[in-house]
């Protein structure tokens, strides 16, 4: 059944939804700026960003450079309209290919993705690609690249990338799996692969689709391919496409289905292949994309549980000792470590191991990476979590300096102070009796100034320092049960 979707949450989404508007009230504003208080064109066009962006207008979309006309993203695309329409022998491969190279280059850029935008780009490269007669792997591959560059962080161009054209997009990805085992991936899967990633991001209607036409077991098919002949660049682009299969990053839908995705990414194998990935002896990049992509698949507590039995563990704990100085390997295997102490047999696994002492040892080797410390203190978080023997084992491991150096190095990160005062609240709340090494290395401090610093720790702030038992903190009961009473309404 379809998720109910609560008020709450839908006025959060609404809340967070940017102003659109079209080019055209754009290039108005530009218009009259100049003509009637007699801008220049540079001053018209810096002024019209000013107003709209004062006024919380998301201009991503937007060609700001007054210069659309002559570009050659557009060239390319008149260029493709006259081989449709002219004469079939000047219609050639070459031609569509020449043209859909220079859209997928120069839409590297966000300004020619927006100017693309403005000219219908997708259902034209659509139209050459799938709507014209059979076409050559190499212009169909041309095709892909062009629309996946068009895709990359543009929602009117994902939003143009119409149902029939993902389902062709499907049945090509699958056609090019159809092949014994034995044998590599097709030449279209990689720029496949990049549409679907490119497309899917922050847009959940396209997700809906590329999964509602199967897309999920190609995906992961593919990883499954690369990593049986060392393709680590495949690999990782696949797992990272299954990746974005599993967010909920798109502020215009009221809900998403992230959650349904990755319990059918888990279902079709998504899991084993990750750890196959793990094992495979690839490059650090697409082990990191492994580690990112089987955290996002931990959604559930019996698929922590099967991750951990099936030797996950000491997977990420080989990959550390590899791929250890990659921050990308570091930062993401202490997230798959947060992920998986979900089970609580999993957190107890974790402490009682190997484990703890890597995952400690990459956190000191990392000091100034800000994402490594963030999702360490996370993991330790998660792994002192309503486990009183766990908060021992990580305090005696070293933990207490390593999560207060965290802090201390990180000051202007709230993410980073965040899960730090997190770790140490859940450290200590069962735990009194290690009050006194938390404060002695200086935790009051740190909790103290991440409240005065930061407005999201002042929550976690004040629950460490009220459980580290310090002076001038005090309990507040905002809310004492009676929904009715003037001095204990909840803020609306």
């Amino acid at each position: 059944p379809e998720r109910k979707q609560t008020k709450n949450s839908a006025n959060v989404r609404t809340a967070n939804m940017a102003k659109r508007i079209s080019q055209d009230t754009f290039d108005d504003v530009v218009k009259e700026n100049m003509e009637d208080f007699d801008m220049p064109l540079e001053e018209a066009l810096v002024d019209a960003v000013a107003q709209f962006e004062a006024q919380g207008v998301d201009l991503s979309s937007i060609v700001k450079s007054g210069i659309a006309a002559n570009h050659p993203v557009v060239d390319a695309l008149v260029q493709i309209k006259k081989l449709l329409e002219g004469p079939a022998e000047e219609a050639t491969e070459d031609a569509f290919c020449a043209c859909l190279n220079t859209i997928a280059s120069e839409c590297g850029s966000a300004e020619g993705r927006a100017i693309a935008s403005t000219k219908n780009a997708v259902p034209t490269v659509v139209d050459v690609c799938f709507n014209s007669g059979p076409r050559g792997s190499t212009l169909l591959a041309s095709g892909l690249r062009a629309l996946a560059a068009l895709s990359k962080e543009n929602h009117d161009n994902q939003d143009a990338l119409v149902e029939a054209a993902i389902e062709q997009v499907c049945v090509l990805l699958k056609a090019q799996l159809e092949s014994a085992d034995t044998e590599p991936a097709g030449v279209l899967a990689e720029p496949a692969v990049e549409l679907v990633r490119h497309s899917c991001r922050k847009n959940e209607q396209n997700r809906r689709l590329f999964v509602h036409y199967g897309v999920t077991d190609s995906l992961l098919q593919c990883v499954k391919r690369a990593v049986a002949h060392k393709e680590s660049k495949l690999a990782q682009k696949a797992c990272t496409a299954a990746r974005v299969l599993t967010f909920d990053d798109d502020m215009r839908s009221e809900w998403g289905h992230a959650h349904e995705h990755a319990v059918k990414l888990i279902e079709s194998g998504g899991s084993d292949i990750m750890l196959g990935m793990l094992q495979a002896g690839l490059e650090a990049s697409a082990v990191a994309s492994a580690c990112a992509t089987l955290s996002r698949l931990a959604v559930k507590d019996m698929y922590c549980k099967e991750v951990v039995e099936k030797g996950g563990l000491n997977l990420v704990v080989q990959a550390l000792e590899k791929h250890g100085a990659d921050k990308e390997v570091a930062s993401q295997s202490c997230l798959i470590l947060k992920s998986l102490a979900g089970n609580d047999d999993c957190k107890s696994v974790i402490c009682h191991g190997p484990t703890l002492g890597v995952l400690l040892a990459t956190m000191v080797a990392h000091l100034p990476d800000k994402h490594v410390q963030e999702n360490g203190c996370s993991a330790l978080s998660a792994v002192c979590l309503r486990h009183p023997e766990n908060c021992t084992a990580v305090v005696k491991a070293g933990a207490v300096g390593i999560v207060i150096g965290a802090m201390r190095q990180h000051v202007g990160v709230d993410r980073v102070q965040r899960q730090g005062c997190m770790a140490i609240r859940n450290c200590i709340v069962r735990n009194p009796e290690l009050i006194s090494v938390w404060l002695e290395e200086g935790a009051e401090d740190v909790c103290r100034r991440a409240m005065d610093t930061h407005a999201k720790c002042k929550d976690v702030g004040h629950a460490a320092l009220r459980d580290l038992k310090v002076d001038g903190v005090e309990f507040k009961e905002l809310w004492k049960g009676d929904p009715t009473g003037p001095k204990n309404q909840l803020p609306q």
